[in-house]
């Protein structure tokens, strides 16, 4: 018995909601498929790394243990695994595939990852080119949204016309990235820079731009986190920011008062008279 083959959408985050919303595509001639964790952050893993999987949640677990983003980001590493077998287990059923890859890190991590293993199934790929999209909002005005998660669901016809079919170079580009990139190196920071290449920090990368923040009178972490992602155009989570000032504060860089949990939980203020280390 035939069937019509139907076009594979991969989205990242909560921009399926978006993209369904959007009434752009039949939902019943399309295969749907959305990646949720932030490869950003934390050591990497891959389909059939079994120690690799354990060593991410490991560190997550470690490192958002008091957040209850932590079980949120711990199903992320085992449903992305799951997504990547069921996208080969559904290739036969694939025509084409559109990656909608944001100008951000995490989702050309993720696409790098993915890519990887759709590239062995011989399929015409297409990749959104996001640093040239401009769309109209909804009062006439020109913007420049970086990701599908930026984008609302009546511009979504026009986000699709940046699409572009992956050449051979284009795949080799993407399978170096995931190999020669990404897993070559063993930072646990990743951010992309002002020309779209993806760099590997150190985990206290932005503690200095947090300080900036900080006042000698105690102020909402909330608060301090909210001015820090906006100077570094969201590069990382609110999550990992608040990470990080929890570390100053038990470094006794910063005092604080209130429960050392989430952002809205404590305060802080910067007159301890010490410095990061």
């Amino acid at each position: 018995m035939s069937f019509k083959k139907k076009d594979l959408h991969i989205v990242f985050y909560h921009a399926d909601r978006t993209f369904i919303d959007s009434g752009a595509y039949n939902p019943d001639d399309i295969i749907l498929f959305h990646f949720i964790d932030v490869l950003t952050m934390g050591p990497m893993c891959d389909l059939n790394c079994k120690e690799d999987v354990k060593k991410r949640k490991a560190w997550l677990e470690k490192t958002f243990g008091d957040e209850m983003y932590n079980e949120l980001q711990l199903s992320a590493v085992d449903q992305d695994i799951a997504t990547i077998t069921a996208t080969l287990e559904v290739a036969d059923q694939i025509e084409d595939i559109y990656i909608w890859t944001g100008y951000d890190a995490a989702e050309m991590i993720a696409t790098a990852r993915v890519m990887n293993h759709l590239i062995s199934l011989d399929k015409r790929i297409y990749v959104l080119d996001f640093s040239n999209v401009q769309v109209q909002n909804i009062v006439g005005q020109t913007v420049t949204p970086k990701s599908l998660v930026q984008t609302d669901s009546f511009q979504i016809k026009d986000v699709a016309t940046h699409f572009k079919l992956q050449q051979s170079a284009d795949l080799i580009q993407w399978r170096e990235l995931w190999h020669k990139n990404i897993l070559s190196e063993s930072s646990l920071l990743r951010i992309l820079d002002k020309d779209g290449n993806i760099y590997h920090k150190q985990v206290e990368y932005f503690d200095a731009i947090l300080l900036s923040y900080v006042k000698k009178e105690f102020q909402k972490a909330a608060r301090v986190i909210g001015e820090t992602l906006v100077d570094i155009d969201f590069a990382v989570g609110d999550s990992y920011l608040n990470w990080r000032l929890k570390e100053l504060v038990l470094r006794n860089v910063l005092e604080f008062r209130g429960k050392l949990i989430e952002i809205r939980d404590y305060e802080v203020r910067g007159d301890c008279g010490s410095s990061p280390q």
